[in-house]
């Protein structure tokens, strides 16, 4: 039986499928545990990494890992091949971190640390930063909304579109940060399956 990862080389057949193998079999079937297995290849190490960079606070280092995966999928949507994913996840973390400090007007010093780590140490992928999200990034994001309501509707909209910070949400919303929290965790998580869905339907 020819498989979804074969390789052209016989003898790479028996071997575990790459990133790209991976990304390429996802593209052509839509079929999530193409990527599931994909990630569980850094998930381990970024979540070390995302609490490295949150400074062991769990809990905003299960937010940074959630929301560095989500971005990896609007890039994956837009390209397919994006490259190193482990580059890739590096990038996105470092970026969302650095957001993150300078939104929530914490650690200043912090934050420009990050960002002259993510500048000296990956000059290459540093110059191909850009803003988070991206304007292609931002659209979908808008349509991705579209299918949230209420709290978890608003929350996500501050967070993602406008940057603002879970302290600013409270303020705006008037909710307490615990119902914030919960609902941006919630939305994060059906942005995440639409997109998904969305993409399914795009390469069909």
């Amino acid at each position: 039986m020819h498989s979804l990862y074969s390789s052209s080389n016989p003898e790479q057949s028996s071997i575990s499928p790459t990133d790209a193998d991976l990304l390429r079999a996802f593209a052509e079937d839509g079929r999530e545990d193409h990527l599931l297995l994909l990630l569980s290849r850094y998930e381990t190490a970024l979540y070390g990494y995302s609490l490295k960079l949150m400074r062991g606070n769990e809990e905003a280092a299960r937010d940074l890992y959630q929301e560095t995966v989500y971005r990896l999928l609007i890039k994956i949507r837009s390209e397919p091949q994006p490259g190193s994913i482990n580059a890739l996840l590096f990038l996105i973390a470092n970026g969302l971190a650095v957001d993150y400090f300078r939104r929530s007007k914490q650690e200043s010093a912090y934050a420009s640390e990050l960002s002259r780590e993510l500048k000296l140490k990956h000059g290459y992928f540093a110059s191909q930063n850009k803003p988070i999200p991206e304007p292609d990034d931002r659209d979908w994001l808008k349509r991705g909304l579209q299918t949230l309501d209420g709290l978890q509707a608003e929350a996500s909209r501050q967070f993602f579109l406008e940057g603002a910070s879970y302290r600013e949400i409270v303020a705006d919303t008037g909710e307490p940060l615990s119902r914030v929290k919960s609902a941006l965790q919630h939305g994060k998580r059906k942005l995440r399956t639409w997109l998904l869905r969305q993409y399914r339907k795009e390469n069909r």
